[in-house]
């Protein structure tokens, strides 16, 4: 499936974000500086599937570009399910998730963010009032996850960033070790014969059952495919957290990108 794209970041951000984020949404906006092009070459060395992937999601000689803006719809569940449109942005200092929740007069809306290594959560109903307001050490460990296993898939380039060590689980599996800052995550990413990713899994800083923060399982299922400046990201997926291993997954989130673009 092809998207419709443009070759920079330099988008206005959404009007709701507010005043406050829009500079953290320009500086992620800054294009990718001096990117080099992609060749084979470079994987050599990577577990056998790490090549297989990255040789079928960017085409040689395509630009390896660190920064990406999505838009994106699906279902959320907050309470109970519900429709969304969100736009993201994100590279390898962070990310910003802005997104509507439910059906007006009573949408909610805000975001999620990371960026100058700090999370925050901020959601207000009608854009007016406060439902969810979150930062602090516990918003900033789970964000940093977050940033660790989608800036993989969504910004395959960082794949070969001197911040991700490669190591062979087995002969479908690798699993990269993402350094962000003072945190590090052990990101499990199961890849099909074909190259296409199918699965992604680590522990995630969080509390989805409500009670003490802690680590928990987190999984990412991926769907469909999306072709963006030579490259092939993923076009649909679903998250769900385990509240212990081996336990059943509790979807809350199914989303298809609509559109995107890579800078």
């Amino acid at each position: 499936m092809d998207a419709p794209s443009t070759p920079t970041g330099g988008a206005a951000p959404p009007r709701h974000i507010g005043a406050r984020i829009r500079p953290a949404w320009e500086r992620l906006a800054a294009p990718t500086r001096d990117p080099q092009p992609f060749t084979p070459a470079l994987v050599e060395g990577l577990p056998a599937r790490v090549v297989r992937w990255l040789r079928r999601v960017i085409t040689p000689g395509s630009r390896l570009l660190t920064g990406a803006r999505i838009r994106m719809h699906g279902r959320i569940n907050i309470g109970r399910w519900r429709p969304f449109s969100a736009d993201q942005i994100i590279g390898p200092d962070g990310f910003i998730w802005a997104a509507r929740a439910g059906r007006a007069p009573l949408s909610i809306r805000g975001y999620d963010r990371f960026t100058d290594g700090r999370g925050e959560m901020r959601w207000r109903l009608a854009g007016i009032i406060p439902v969810m307001s979150a930062a602090g050490d516990d918003i900033t460990r789970s964000a940093a996850g977050r940033l660790a296993a989608e800036m993989l898939v969504i910004t395959p380039a960082a794949a070969l960033s001197p911040a991700v060590r490669w190591s062979e689980v087995d002969a479908r599996t690798a699993r990269a070790t993402v350094t962000l800052g003072p945190y590090r995550h052990e990101i499990t990413l199961e890849i099909a014969r074909s190259g296409q990713a199918r699965h992604l899994s680590l522990p995630r800083w969080g509390s989805p059952d409500g009670g003490p923060p802690g680590e928990h399982p987190f999984e990412v299922s991926f769907t469909d495919e999306l072709e963006v400046h030579g490259q092939r990201l993923p076009g649909a997926f679903q998250a769900a957290w385990r509240h212990a291993e081996g336990g059943e997954p509790i979807e809350f989130f199914r989303a298809t990108i609509d559109r995107a673009t890579l800078f």
